[in-house]
């Protein structure tokens, strides 16, 4: 230490010894600079470590008594794993700068890690915001350089993890928009009418052909549900709708009776539908639409009702021959008893 100040204060430790009382008054101004807050580094014109502020010592992990002395280089190499990042390439630059101009340079935020002394070979990830100001002598000279640096890794951390996050979330949209469409894809070649509804307002995002071919000389894409198919409206499928986005759970109808003017002339038709609407759900798992399977059962249903009817008259037909049955064997029975 006596060395490195009789360098600091004479250019040569070789000179007439410095007074006593100027050696005092170095270390205490050593010592108010080893206090100062902020993180701060007191540089001879070579680059040697004269000084370090508490907080600096804090910031890089390292000690005071084996920090000063060293060429800065020595003490911060570069971290072999980063290379990318240049951190004493771009600091011996910005250091040149100051000597050379004898002007403070600020230096753009620089990815600098510092050893880890605790596990010998490997480093700790730092970030700072570094500024290098010259100190002149009388004759203008540059005396030493302070080297202040803000430390700024939480927030570069908080901004690769935020660059991280946005880029998962815009690859999770990415990957579901993807394999929305193949799903939209296979609704369209399926025989089912098919529908996709998104929002509270179960807007029309999507009809198959199937469903469009129902309604010829309608349009459905971008109008609510209760506008696109008003019908339906009256037969209180808007309220189910409702239902499904609320409450994330499905609901199937079967056999609904509707009466639906699908060729637009004013004369609506009679059809039995069955239905399965579905929650539809973003990536982050919230509901965000309703999809609409629906199948006409018309002439099943149709063809069921004749068989129940034709059933019915058998049964009636049965049952009227079996009370002439049974009418004519009372009268058999009774005529039997009157003969002797």
């Amino acid at each position: 230490m006596e060395q490195l100040l009789l360098l600091f204060l004479t250019g040569s430790p070789d000179l007439c010894p410095v007074p006593p009382a100027v050696v005092m008054l170095t270390l205490d101004l050593l010592a108010v600079f080893n206090t100062q807050p902020g993180a701060t580094l007191l540089l001879s014109p070579d680059w040697v470590i004269i000084g370090a502020s508490d907080d600096y010592l804090a910031a890089t992990l390292t000690q005071r008594d084996t920090l000063v002395g060293q060429f800065i280089f020595d003490a911060f190499p570069d971290n072999p794993a980063t290379p990318e990042a240049n951190a004493v390439a771009n600091v011996r630059a910005s250091l040149h700068q100051v000597l050379a101009t004898k002007q403070p340079h600020e230096m753009a935020p620089q990815h600098y890690d510092v050893p880890d002394h605790t596990q010998p070979g490997r480093f700790v990830e730092r970030h700072w915001q570094p500024r290098h100001t010259p100190v002149l002598d009388a004759q203008g000279q540059v005396q030493c350089i302070i080297q202040s640096v803000q430390d700024i890794t939480t927030r570069r951390q908080a901004e690769r993890q935020l660059r991280e996050s946005m880029a998962a979330e815009q690859l999770a949209h990415a990957v579901a928009a993807q394999q929305r469409q193949r799903f939209l894809e296979v609704l369209t070649q399926m025989p089912a009418y098919i529908a996709v509804y998104q929002g509270p307002d179960h807007i029309y995002q999507f009809v198959n052909p199937a469903y469009q071919s129902l309604f010829p000389h309608r349009s459905f894409l971008g109008k609510p549900f209760r506008e696109g198919t008003p019908e339906a409206v009256e037969l209180g499928v808007v309220a189910l709708f409702d239902q499904v986005y609320q409450t994330g759970e499905p609901v199937y109808l079967r056999e609904m009776e509707g009466w639906f003017d699908f060729h637009s002339t004013g004369q609506p038709v009679q059809v039995f539908l069955n239905i399965s609407l579905h929650p539809l759900r973003d990536v982050q798992g919230r509901i965000d639409g309703v999809l609409d399977f629906t199948y006409d059962v018309s002439e099943q249903v149709r063809t069921r009702q004749q068989v129940e009817q034709l059933n019915q008259e058998l049964e009636t037909r049965v049952q009227q021959r079996t009370a002439q049955l049974q009418e004519q064997q009372g009268l058999l029975r009774q005529i039997l008893r009157t003969v002797p």
